[in-house]
């Protein structure tokens, strides 16, 4: 009988994938709970934006940038 070297790595990337596997599995079950709460907490309605304004840095920042 013939040992492959690569046995020992493929046994071991085999049980590295399966508990990747099942932490994405457990962690997947929990998320769809998440996310309805958090769309239903940005369905908010937005408040009202108040627009352009020039504020004093605004009006500093023209006057820095005329050539």
């Amino acid at each position: 009988m013939q040992h492959n070297s690569d046995q020992p790595t493929d046994r071991r990337r085999f049980l590295k994938t399966t508990v990747a596997a099942t932490v994405a599995t457990g962690t997947a079950a929990l998320i769809p709970d998440a996310a309805i709460a958090d769309e239903v907490e940005t369905n908010k309605p937005a408040q009202k934006p108040e627009g352009y304004r020039a504020t004093p840095h605004v009006l500093e920042y023209y006057k820095s940038a005329k050539l």
